[in-house]
């Protein structure tokens, strides 16, 4: 009778024992032994990251497994064009990063711009055997409010706009924080002692066109750069009207040099792949430029002083793997800004090297102050 209790704990041991040995989904969609590493795991980064819903909740998941990364085939059509350094490669980047780290499958179709042309596009992907289509930027909702209504049972992942519909999760973010920081660098590089500036407390920032959208990130920029110093001037320009005016670099680099001409000493691009032509205008008169979407401090060191992040790599990838997991909320938005990663500056090599500290402590206090919401960033959306 004495040794039933000791039969009963060798039983829950083995028990014990057993339940431990859980797996992890490898990229391949194999299930190996789970490791003993010590670096953050998927439910850690993703709760580090997660976006909040507009309803309060947090749209984060569990790791997903290997039976569901092996069924999971996600389609993205680009109303563009890739290439341009900036919001189409960051989607693409979060895209390119679902196949690779959860072994989804992925195509990625480039529309062109030819307006016309994707709608009847973007119904062929809904046609085909994919699981999510992700589609973006402030011109497809109208597209996307036609289509997804016709294929209940696909869903769509919306991201940078947002319609009302019950098979399509969107995604949006507060550019117009990340582009008040943008801001506080410009109006305190103009007040600075860096070679180059023109001493005119002048400032630019060149848009795609001139909708919400776009606008959001001009009164974030303005606002920033009147926190440091309520008299810096800001330029305004946009480089025309349609899917063409972000993919005109030499529009964009002959408004940005005449701001330039003007007085400004740096000039903040909004203009997707345009924008480029900001960056080359920068270099030739020797300003300085603050790049957006993707960091393009890179493509010219000591001339792009930082980079207006809008983390869309992380959010289309935070959405798929959550339908990976099954816990992907349509009908929701999900929002990306300063307090989870969303959105902010490019703080880089280059960054550290050529801004001087009293920016970077500027910066820094206003992340601080918005966080705590001790300022209030406008919107371009009325």
């Amino acid at each position: 009778m004495k040794s039933k209790p000791m039969i009963v704990m060798a039983i829950l041991c083995l028990l014990l024992a057993a339940c431990g040995s859980g797996g992890v989904a490898t990229p391949g969609g194999a299930t190996t032994a789970a490791p003993k590493a010590t670096s953050p795991t998927a439910e850690a980064t993703m709760a580090a990251t997660a976006p909040v819903i507009t309803d309060g909740t947090v749209g984060a998941g569990a790791s997903p497994t290997a039976e569901a990364v092996e069924k999971l085939r996600v389609a993205m059509f680009v109303n563009g064009a890739l290439g341009d350094k900036s919001f189409w490669d960051s989607a693409n980047a979060g895209v390119r990063r679902a196949n690779t780290e959860l072994g989804a499958e992925v195509r990625v179709v480039e529309g062109g711009f030819d307006v016309s042309s994707w709608e009847p596009a973007l119904r062929r992907l809904a046609q085909a055997d994919y699981d999510i289509i992700l589609v973006g930027t402030f011109q497809m909702p109208d597209i996307v409010n036609s289509v997804a209504p016709d294929f209940p049972d696909k869903k769509f992942i919306l991201f940078d706009a947002t319609v009302d519909q019950s098979n399509v999760a969107n995604i949006s973010y507060a550019q117009n924080e990340g582009s008040f920081l943008a801001g506080v660098l410009a109006g305190c590089v103009a007040n600075s002692d860096l070679p180059n500036v023109s001493g005119d407390k002048t400032v630019g920032v060149v848009g795609g066109e001139d909708v919400a959208v776009i606008n959001d990130f001009v009164v974030g920029y303005e606002q920033g750069a009147q926190y440091v110093d309520p008299e810096v001037q800001v330029l305004k320009a946009y480089v025309g009207t349609g899917a063409a005016a972000y993919n005109d670099p030499a529009k964009a680099k002959e408004l940005a040099t005449a701001q330039f001409s003007d007085g400004a000493s740096i000039v903040f691009q909004v203009a997707g792949g345009s924008g480029l032509g900001v960056i080359d205008a920068a270099k030739e008169q020797n300003r300085y430029a603050i790049g957006v979407d993707s960091n393009q401090n890179g493509e010219a060191p000591g001339v792009v002083l930082s980079s207006m992040l809008k983390r869309v790599d992380n959010s289309v990838f935070d959405l798929i793997q959550m339908e990976a997991t099954g816990s992907l909320r349509t009908g929701k938005t999900y929002l990306y800004g300063i307090q989870n990663d969303g959105v902010g500056l490019a703080e880089d090599k280059y960054y550290n090297q050529h801004v001087p500290q009293e920016c970077k402590d500027q910066v820094d206090r206003a992340k601080q102050d918005i966080a705590s919401k001790m300022v209030r960033v406008k919107s371009g959306f009325k």
